[in-house]
């Protein structure tokens, strides 16, 4: 049985590591993180967040300790190897959560105008409401998510294998979801037991396998049609799907935290002669973007292909772009045409018509 990828504990140390690495290149006596996905990515720990603050704070030695409140002690301990998870009671409470971290700062000896953070204190949940931290040191704190982000961005071999196999996934989920389209059926009557029927498949052909974080099953399919295609991030309407429809799909698996997001543009029935030409305009922007798009090319450098349409028309283009490795090659470009019949490679995103079953 092949193993299922994923992020051990000594990649998630090597993070930190680096980061600290980053904290003395920028002269910084402890760094304070608040966003949830940063915590997630340095620590292990995928948590809810809501009006509880959590933060992970992190010394100039690269000594790490995660603030939760009581509620999470388990969940922080058993998920991560930080040096130290600090529990505060509850929020509201006798003391303030951030005033644990201001604490913890002085334990640290930091200096207030040499601690830098990627947000001026919790980032508001659920009505939660606190003093800043700067408010608490005097100093607001040296924006530092790029010490963070800058590590984000390159993507190791297990990060790599985690987000190829939820692109696999998604590949699978997709075309079950297309071929149960038909006229007259809602969009969540399509999508629903689509996305259910592959995450079960997930659960059976991954023994052990679960999703990592709280904001989805593990496996989503779903598609918007209609007139909310001709916005850019539209709503279900619930409509019947209809002849000539325009429909735009998306469908993404949780691989260890890790997602991937497949889109399609697919008509119901046969295009008419403007969707024809539509989808032409769009096909080229978009193949125009997939040819420039190289490790070190600025975005809005590259002129747009003449393709008929006016200058002021909105547009975005959507591709899948493997990140360089740490070892400095060149990011490979993945993509394919998709037939008819959604014959379409998991490393591919769709670049031909895909109409719909009716």
């Amino acid at each position: 049985m092949r193993s299922l990828p994923s992020i051990d504990q000594a990649e998630y140390q090597l993070r930190r590591e680096s980061v600290a690495a980053g904290m003395e290149a920028a002269g910084l006596d402890a760094l304070c993180v608040f966003y949830p996905a940063r915590v997630a990515y340095l620590t292990g720990f995928h948590h809810i967040p809501t009006e509880r603050p959590i933060a992970l704070v992190i010394g100039s030695s690269g000594q790490s300790s995660l603030v939760v409140p009581a509620v999470e002690k388990e969940h922080a301990e058993s998920s991560t190897s930080v040096d130290q998870v600090r529990i505060y009671f509850e929020y509201p409470g006798a003391e303030h959560p951030m005033e644990t971290i201001a604490e913890m700062l002085v334990e640290m000896h930091a200096r207030s105008q040499r601690t830098g953070a990627d947000h001026d204190g919790y980032v508001p949940f659920w009505g939660y409401r606190g003093p800043r931290l700067s408010d608490l040191t005097g100093v607001e704190p040296v924006d530092s998510e790029l010490i963070i982000e800058a590590l984000r961005r390159v993507k190791s071999r297990a990060e790599l294998a985690c987000i190829q196999l939820s692109c696999d996934w998604a590949v699978r989920g997709h075309h079950r979801m297309q071929a149960a389209i038909r006229t007259g059926k809602t969009e969540m009557e399509i999508y629903t037991p689509a996305a259910n029927e592959t995450l079960f498949e997930m659960v059976r052909e991954m023994p052990g396998w679960r999703p990592r974080g709280g904001d989805d099953t593990g496996f989503t399919a779903m598609f918007v049609g209609g007139r909310s295609t001709a916005m850019p991030h539209g709503f279900v309407k619930g409509h019947g799907v209809q002849p000539g429809d325009v429909l735009v799909s998306g469908a993404g698996a949780n691989i260890d935290g890790y997602r991937s997001e497949l889109e399609r543009t697919m008509i119901v029935g046969e295009p008419t002669a403007d969707q024809r030409r539509a989808f032409a305009a769009m096909l080229a922007l978009q193949s125009r973007a997939i040819e420039v798009m190289a490790p070190g090319v600025r975005p809005g450098r590259s002129s747009s292909p003449r393709c008929g349409w006016p200058k002021s028309l909105a547009w975005r283009t959507t591709c899948v772009i493997t990140p360089a490795t740490r070892s400095g090659s060149r990011a490979t470009r993945r993509r394919s045409s998709t037939a008819v019949t959604m014959r379409s490679s998991s490393r591919a995103w769709c670049s031909r018509w895909s109409p719909a079953s009716t």
